[in-house]
């Protein structure tokens, strides 16, 4: 019997609020080539509404949708660039007419389009640019704390301070952010941001790394605590 591949979501991109595809994925994923949904689009250019079925990104707009971090590398090539909306994607699915088309759409529409996954398929990709940076300056720190005779390894530090940002978040002390909810995730992200800036001037000042981990520490009790009292809830 043959297993049923597991259906893999498209990486989030983001335009006007709201999650789009470019032509690329739709083709990859509906399984045909850029050139027939360009032909398909422009054959029937009078069934698409421009910002309600798709984006069109040139100039001064694709430079600055460019600058936003996540899509540099991806778009630094473009010089024009088609965003397709929900409803532009199921144009495309009614045009090509195949199982296939009909069959991802669908899944899209509810696990990729949907408002409340959206939501959390945002705040995932923006932690893990967050992430990203917390995991250079734990690298920093840890090499800062090897000079001064740390015998602990690399992985322990990022380990050490992954847990915290857990536990403040209500997460299991390994693994848990992919069923973490949004709300979750921002305490995570704001979380990791604040350590960050803490180690990063506690360095600048030269304090020994053994009093920033203790700084570390009773910053973390400190928020603990004022969770667990329900005084103050941070966004990321």
């Amino acid at each position: 019997m043959t297993r049923k591949k597991k259906f893999k979501l498209p990486a989030l991109i983001e335009y006007s609020n709201e999650p789009v595809l470019t032509t690329e994925v739709l083709a990859k994923y509906y399984e045909t080539s850029v050139k027939i949904i360009s032909q398909n689009f422009i054959r029937n250019i009078d069934r698409f509404e421009e910002g309600k079925h798709f984006f069109k990104l040139e100039g001064e707009t694709l430079q600055a949708f460019k600058t936003v971090p996540q899509n540099e590398e991806w778009f630094k090539h473009f010089s024009v660039l088609y965003l397709w909306t929900r409803r532009g994607a199921a144009r495309h699915a009614k045009m090509l007419n195949t199982e296939k088309a009909w069959e991802v759409f669908e899944k899209l529409e509810e696990f990729y389009f949907d408002h409340e996954k959206f939501e959390w398929n945002k705040a995932r990709t923006d932690g893990k640019i967050v992430r990203k940076k917390f995991t250079d300056v734990i690298k920093e720190f840890y090499e800062y704390a090897k000079v001064q005779g740390t015998t602990r390894p690399q992985v322990a530090f990022q380990m050490k301070y992954t847990r915290i940002c857990n536990k403040l978040a209500g997460l299991p002390a390994v693994g848990g952010r992919d069923k973490a909810t949004v709300q979750q995730i921002g305490i995570c992200s704001w979380s990791e941001n604040r350590m960050a800036e803490i180690i990063g001037d506690c360095m600048e000042k030269a304090l020994p790394y053994k009093e920033i981990e203790n700084q570390i520490e009773l910053w973390a009790s400190a928020v603990d605590n004022i969770f667990n009292k329900a005084y103050f809830l941070p966004s990321a």
